[in-house]
């Protein structure tokens, strides 16, 4: 039985097998032979798959749960594709019935939809209003507490997304106006910026409704964002705290404070038309209507686009500053790590984990620095793309990226050198003003440096006095000078005294003797000796006479001193340190006197065209081709367009004075003095000796030769009277503004410009002084006031020149001193002495009309004698315009200060004239 039923269990397991029975009966050899049809590979597989029934009841269960999974699966699927049928049918409902829905509708359901994804531009608004982000907040917050505000990243894309809503809208204002607003393309700026990175303004977070939209911007070219917020935020700080944000306070500074300042205004009234509606704002006061948001708009972007400008102008200004800080530090870390190498050249090992750091440091920052240089690139690169915009703001930045490519040269090419600062003086006859200098310091800074020396010389020989004078003295700085003392003789004198003079000045016998602790006085004194001698063989005959002579004095003072006891060693540090200076000071003024020769040997060399030569070749060097001017030569161009629209009219003036001046007899009486200058009292009209005083000392008044008058040329015309408008200026003349082509003249002009300033206050002050003599009948006839007002000039001119800041008081007392004799009650000459110094304060104001006509005459006496020359035509000039405010005797004064401006004039013209001509071809 058991093998019966396994038998049939195991005749159930096997699967159905396929037959093949043939049509005929006949046919049983050709169905033996041939093959059966094959079955598809599905069926196949099926069919040979052997079907196992379950044999446990477990196995039943798990069979039966498959089952119904597979049932709940194939009902679920079915409800779904039922349910995407009705959604889809829905869907083709409502569209085939939205053509009969009304518009309205459809607009609204639209609008529901943008507010909930995007928001309103018054909620945006509202949102940035919520920031307390202000003109006025700004200035009382600190400036940490500001900027940490302003960097928070809410802060970043609330504004963000106001700016972007913004620029979308002045995008459809520009679409729906055609060509009737004036766009500026601002994208050469922007890319200044450096946010040429980033794609838009964007906000963060986008909704899923905005997804065709992005991909399809993905694949359009990048483009810039107009309003950036970071730079707009930026503008509140500098509104807020100006002067921790800039480093200085030139004209960029004061111009992006005012244009931040103008759209920061702007900015926030289009907020509050967004919020409140139309306002009446002093904009409008004269229109009846309101600005509406379309204009407000227009005027904002306006305001956007001058402080975007000014904003670049002062980036590039900041970084420039900052490279050159950073090279600063890098030349003194490569200044202390030649000083360190030196140390250990000379047995110091160091420490060479820290010298490690430091030389890994400083690769660092000179790679900071190549980057930093290869960043530069002109704006001509940048704008290409707008090169037919002429705007202000282009035309501003491109003068100022220019200057800015000029300072970028290499700086063998930018300095000037010490050979073409001497050129420049001989060639401009330096002997008019001895005291210019390539530095162009003022008075006061002279006279703080002449303090600042004397008081660091005086104490670096008292600390070797008092080093000396300790209980274990220190000699090596003694020992040091006395190797630059032999150095210095040995570089002056011939091959032949050099080891003569190494053998007497031997450093190592006299190191070895001031170690040993004997101070031989006897020794130091030949030492002294032989250097005296050897300078006084070096000088020349007059000088070695003077040498000697101060030498021999100085040697009498020390005899006297005692050199035994306990005084020893503080009368052998007296001798040593004054001997020592005395040679040094010696050394020193032999040097310059051979510096001196050297010069006097080819300064007729350099006065001649190779001078020019020399000049016009540095000044290439240094700024380019004549071709490249107009872009290299930024201050150059602006100060003669300055000048070029007043050329024609001053030449006619001139002119017409020459004329007026030869025309009329020598015995005509001047001009009477004007009704302003007369009030107060009687006057006397001045008579033919009044102008007398001037012509008489007129035969000495030229320095050297005559200098040439100008005979009309455009060039010639052009430099002179620009030159002469430039020292007419009230504020200080600075390298910053000066023009290119007369930057090594900058102390000769700011000499020109004090002596005329001076000149204006002189003549204020014997009008003044005129006044009083009159008023106060103090004199019987008018050749005595011409005597007091002459000797009055004198005085004032003496306090002028050696006076330092010499104010009011000091004015008002040199001409009291003429009044002293004339009046002799105390109180009556105080009051004569503040009406003096009321009067003079009032006349030297700005505006006032007496300061106006003095300066106004001053000004044209100038002008007669820079166009004239300073030979005849020119010193009539000058007094003709001078005598008539009662400044006749200041004539040799003004002309003195004109010949240096004609010597100038005609200098630069021979230097630069190529680079002039470049710049004015097409005026």
């Amino acid at each position: 039985m058991a093998v019966g039923l396994e038998e049939e269990e195991e005749s159930e397991r096997k699967g159905g097998v396929a037959l093949f029975f043939p049509a005929n009966d006949d046919d049983t050899s050709s169905a033996s032979s041939s093959t059966p049809p094959k079955l598809p590979p599905r069926l196949r597989r099926r069919l040979m798959e052997s079907k196992a029934a379950p044999s446990t009841a477990e196995e039943i269960e798990a069979k039966l749960h498959k089952a119904d999974l597979r049932r709940q699966a194939k009902r679920q699927r079915a409800g779904y594709l039922m349910e995407r049928r009705r959604t889809y049918d829905i869907v083709r409902a409502n569209m085939k019935g939205m053509a009969k829905q009304e518009p309205s509708a459809i607009i609204a359901r639209f609008w529901r939809s943008f507010v909930q994804t995007r928001k309103t531009t018054f909620a945006l608004a509202k949102a940035f209003q919520e920031l307390d982000i202000t003109a006025e907040f700004v200035k009382s917050m600190e400036f940490e507490q500001l900027a940490s505000k302003i960097n928070a990243t809410s802060t970043i894309q609330t504004v963000r997304a106001l700016l972007v809503r913004i620029e979308s809208r002045f995008t459809i204002l520009k679409t729906t106006s055609g060509n009737k607003l004036s766009i500026e393309k601002v994208d050469h700026l922007l890319k200044r910026v450096g946010l040429h990175g980033r794609s838009r303004n964007q906000v963060s977070k986008t909704s899923r409704s905005e997804t065709a939209g992005s991909r399809k911007a993905a694949n359009i070219a990048s483009k810039l964002s107009r309003y950036p917020a970071k730079v707009v935020l930026f503008a509140y700080m500098i509104l807020g705290h100006p002067e921790t944000v800039f480093i200085g306070k030139s004209e960029v500074e004061n111009a992006l404070l005012e244009s931040a300042s103008n759209f920061v205004q702007e900015f926030e009234l289009l907020i509050k038309i967004i919020l409140e509606g139309p306002l009446q704002t002093l904009h409008e006061e004269q229109s009846s209507t309101p600005p509406s948001f379309r204009s407000q708009l227009e005027i904002f972007d306006k305001r956007w686009c001058s402080y975007l400008h000014h904003f670049v102008v002062w980036k590039d200004k900041d970084s420039i500053f900052f490279e050159e800080n950073m090279k600063g530090v890098a030349h003194q870390l490569e200044l202390f790590m030649a000083q360190t190498s030196k140390l250990r050249l000379e047995g110091d090992n160091g420490n060479k984990p820290h010298d490690a750091q430091v030389n890994s440091e400083l690769k660092i920052m000179r790679e900071k620095l190549q980057q930093l240089g290869s960043l530069e690139k002109p704006l001509s690169v940048a704008g290409s793309s707008s090169s037919g915009l002429d705007t202000e703001y282009t035309t501003g930045f491109q003068q100022a990226e220019s200057s800015k490519s000029v300072q970028h040269t290499s700086s063998s090419e930018m300095l000037v050198t010490e050979n073409e600062l001497v050129a420049n003086e001989i060639v401009h006859d330096y002997h008019h003003f001895p005291t210019v200098t390539s530095n162009a310091p003022t008075e006061a800074e002279t006279s703080f440096k002449a303090k600042l020396k004397k008081t660091m010389e005086k104490a670096f020989w008292d600390g070797i006095m008092e080093s000396m004078e300790e209980d274990e003295p220190d000699f090596s700085w003694v020992i040091k000078v006395l190797k630059e003392v032999r150095d210095e003789l040995c570089e002056m004198s011939p091959p032949s005294w050099r080891s003569e003079i190494a053998e007497k000045i031997d450093i190592e016998i006299l190191a070895q003797i001031l170690n040993s602790g004997t101070l031989d006085v006897d020794y130091f004194k030949q030492l002294l000796d032989f250097s005296v001698v050897t300078l006084q063989k070096l000088s020349a005959p007059a000088k070695e006479k003077e040498m000697k002579a101060s030498y021999q004095k100085l040697m009498e003072e020390l005899g006297e001193v005692s050199f035994s006891g306990e005084n020893l060693k503080r009368s052998f540090a007296l001798l040593m340190v004054r001997g020592l200076r005395f040679v040094l000071h010696q050394i020193q003024d032999l040097k310059e006197e051979i510096a001196n020769a050297h010069l006097r040997m080819v300064e007729p060399l350099i006065k001649g065209p190779a001078g020019l030569e020399y000049l016009r070749s540095s000044f290439s060097k240094r700024c380019g081709s004549p071709t490249g001017a107009p872009t290299s030569l930024p201050l150059t161009r602006q100060w003669l367009s300055s000048v070029w629209p007043d050329v024609e009219l001053e030449w006619k003036e001139y002119t017409d004075s020459v004329a007026a001046a030869m025309s009329r007899n020598a015995g005509v009486q001047p001009e009477i003095l004007p009704s302003t200058i007369r009030t107060g009292g009687s006057s006397l009209i001045p008579s033919k000796n009044s102008s007398t005083s001037g012509i008489h000392g007129n035969t000495s008044l030229h320095i050297g030769k005559e200098q040439p008058e100008c005979k009309g040329e455009r060039l010639d015309l052009l430099i002179r009277l620009g030159l002469l408008k430039l020292v007419n200026q009230i504020t200080g003349l600075s390298g910053d503004t000066l023009p290119e082509t007369l930057n090594l003249n900058l102390a000769r002009l700011r000499m020109v410009q004090s002596r005329l300033q001076r000149i204006i206050v002189i003549s204020t002050s014997l009008l003044v002084m005129r006044q009083i003599l009159l008023n106060e009948r103090l004199v019987s006839n008018l050749s005595e006031v011409d005597n007091i007002l002459s000797a009055c000039a004198k005085r004032l001119c003496i306090l002028l020149d050696n006076v330092e800041n010499a104010g009011i008081e000091e004015i008002v007392e040199a001409l009291g001193c003429v009044l002293v004799d004339r009046i002799s009650d105390p109180e009556k000459l105080q009051a004569r002495k503040q009406i003096i110094a009321n009067m003079l304060i009032k006349s030297l104001q700005e505006g006032d009309v007496i300061y106006t006509r003095v300066s106004r005459n001053i000004y044209l006496a100038m002008r007669g004698v820079v166009l004239g020359g300073s030979g005849r035509k020119g010193r009539q000039q000058a007094e003709a315009a001078l005598v008539p405010i009662g400044a006749g005797a200041l004539t040799k004064k003004v002309v003195e200060a004109a010949e240096v401006l004609v010597v100038m004039a005609v200098v630069s013209v021979n230097v630069h004239g190529d680079w002039y001509r470049e710049l004015i071809k097409k005026w």
